[in-house]
Formats: C-alpha cells, sequence, structure tokens
C-alpha cells in the first residue's frame, strides 16, 4: 500500500507531469516522429532518470569528476535525458 507521503507526491507533481509528457508523446507516435512505445514505461525512465541522478550525485561526481549538483550541470543531464527521449527513441 502506497504511503500518504507517496501519495501526496503523486498527487502535486507526478500526475501534473504524465499529463504534459502523455498527449505530445501520443501525437508523437502518430506522426512517426517517435516509434510506437508503452507512456506507462517512458515515464517511468523518465521519474527514474531524475531520481536516479539525485541518488547518485558522489557517484556522478566520482566517476565523472564534476558536480552533478549545479544548476548548470543538472540542465544539461535533463537536456540530454530529454534528447535521448525524444531522438533516442527515434524509429
Amino acid at each position: 500500500m502506497p504511503s500518504a507521503r507517496l501519495r501526496w507526491i503523486v498527487d502535486r507533481h507526478l500526475r501534473a507531469i504524465l499529463t504534459r509528457i502523455e498527449s505530445p508523446l501520443q501525437e508523437a507516435i502518430e506522426v512517426g516522429r517517435v516509434r510506437s512505445v508503452d507512456a506507462e514505461t517512458t515515464i517511468l525512465m523518465i521519474v527514474g532518470a531524475a531520481t536516479g541522478y539525485l541518488a547518485s550525485a558522489g557517484l556522478s561526481e566520482t566517476l565523472f569528476g564534476h558536480e552533478p549538483m549545479t544548476e548548470a550541470n543538472a540542465r544539461t543531464y535533463a537536456d540530454r535525458v530529454a534528447e535521448f527521449c525524444w531522438h533516442g527513441l527515434a524509429g
């Protein structure tokens, strides 16, 4: 059973993100910009990319030698995730 806190996070933040992603994703599939993918899996991958980035900040800094939590590096990472999602999925 999901905790009250998790339900709050989903209701307050993630449901809005889901709504903003689903329609453009479906449109991109319909016009052939990306191959047909499951919205649930795609959204979980995006959420995983975001939370994984935050959870592995120390590992990232050690492996790649930069501070991942600066605004510039976080924006670069977000841009790369978006690029991967839209162009890495292209069919």
